[in-house]
């Protein structure tokens, strides 16, 4: 059922490879409203790739949130556990969604991170650690590639940004 990929990212875990990315199919599984995020894992050195469990973070973690266009999850690794950011819309507006995982398999929704004020759709996030609470962002909300630096608030689950601009203006 998958005639789509979109993109992602690998981590390792205990020496094997993870893939995490947006699966797109037909019908109800439309990247408008029916994306997935899947998973495989390699144990040829990324020559082969066996799915695992899919959905592997799963779309009913938002409860009652309708997130459209969700996509493109960049994983990392802190604080013991693994954190992804994915993209998407919500009420028309571009944001960011963070989750948290132990293991790569049982994943927790955290909230809400960023919402746009400008643009109507955020993907492709990469969050990178800067130390402390403090992360360099970049997205695109489709006319170019844009950044930002901000605080994550870990009781809220929000971020406070610092700065923000436009890192690559791309060609369109």
């Amino acid at each position: 059922g998958e005639i789509h990929c979109y993109s992602g990212c690998v981590t390792i875990r205990e020496g094997i490879p993870h893939l995490f990315y947006t699966s797109v199919g037909t019908g109800d599984r439309g990247p408008k409203t029916g994306a997935q995020q899947w998973s495989a894992v390699s144990y040829d050195g990324m020559r082969t790739w066996e799915r695992k469990g899919m959905p592997a973070i799963p779309e009913s973690l938002h409860g009652d949130r309708k997130i459209e266009m969700w996509r493109d999850p960049f994983l990392w690794q802190e604080d013991g556990g693994w954190y992804a950011v994915l993209g998407g819309t919500e009420d028309q507006k571009g944001c960011l969604l963070l989750y948290y995982s132990d293991d790569l398999e049982h994943w927790e929704y955290l909230n809400k991170i960023y919402e746009s004020e400008t643009y109507w759709l955020v993907e492709c996030p990469v969050m990178l650690p800067l130390g402390g609470d403090r992360y360099l962002i970049l997205y695109s909300p489709l006319d170019a590639v844009h950044y930002m630096t901000a605080s994550l608030n870990r009781r809220s689950w929000t971020l406070e940004v610092e700065r923000e601009g436009i890192f690559d203006h791309s060609i369109l």
